[in-house]
């Protein structure tokens, strides 16, 4: 497994000022990907890098959220409301 290093989104949107280490199986992983992580409970989190560490996390990435079918559900919704269709 790779280790991914991400930013918690926290209150109001705002990322978390340190980056934090999670287990992924992913391997397509995007700088600014959404993910969820597995932490304190769920959390979304944004991916910044894969990084090569001694450091071995306890906690993993259990679902991309950047993902083509999210972005086509966003962009099918979009066209909905412009076209103000129910």
């Amino acid at each position: 497994m790779k280790i991914a290093q991400v930013r918690i989104k926290g209150d109001f949107g705002r990322l978390s000022l340190n980056s934090y280490c999670f287990y992924t199986d992913y391997e397509d992983l995007l700088n600014g990907d959404m993910v969820l992580v597995i932490s304190n409970g769920l959390q979304l989190a944004v991916f910044e890098q894969y990084v090569k560490t001694d450091f071995k996390p306890e906690k993993f990435i259990v679902s991309k959220i950047s993902d083509r079918r999210i972005r086509n559900r966003f962009f099918r919704l979009k066209k909905k409301e412009v076209l103000g269709h129910d």
